[in-house]
């Protein structure tokens, strides 16, 4: 009887510790999600950030240029091949759909929007966190002359 007794104890002990590390790997696996989608959301973020750092910047160096967008035009004139050849945004790290365009992390294009001088890029794969805004008159982060 106690034999008995035994196995059921070590079955019931053995069924317990599968269910943990069940539930363990169930933790682990939500987590490490989580964790890729704040890592991919930041990304879209930084990215964000940075493209309205190279448009203002652009925007001091060419104050007649056009409203800025996100197409083959202004990513070639932010990728250097402007009138003083300068690299304002290594655009060969964002990934490009067919015409040109920036996307973001998950693979949608930037969106930009202008109003007056004031701008925002948006990325279209976060829009409640990948948002930036600029004025092309008035830098974040001025140069010195």
């Amino acid at each position: 009887m106690s034999f008995v007794r035994s196995i059921w104890l070590t079955a019931i002990l053995f069924g317990i510790i599968v269910l943990l590390l069940y539930i363990q790997h169930l933790i682990m696996t939500r987590a490490q999600s989580g964790w890729n989608e704040f890592q991919t959301r930041q990304a879209a973020d930084d990215q964000s950030t940075a493209l309205v750092q190279a448009i203002e910047q652009y925007c001091v160096d060419f104050p007649n240029s056009a409203a800025p967008a996100n197409n083959h035009e202004w990513r070639d004139e932010l990728g250097g091949k402007n009138d003083k050849h300068i690299i304002y945004l290594k655009t060969d790290r964002y990934p490009q759909d067919s015409t040109g365009r920036l996307l973001d992390p998950k693979g949608f294009p930037y969106e930009v929007t202008s109003q007056d001088h004031t701008f925002q890029v948006r990325s279209t794969g976060f829009p409640e966190s990948g948002t930036a805004v600029g004025d092309r008159f008035d830098p974040k982060f001025p140069r010195f002359r």
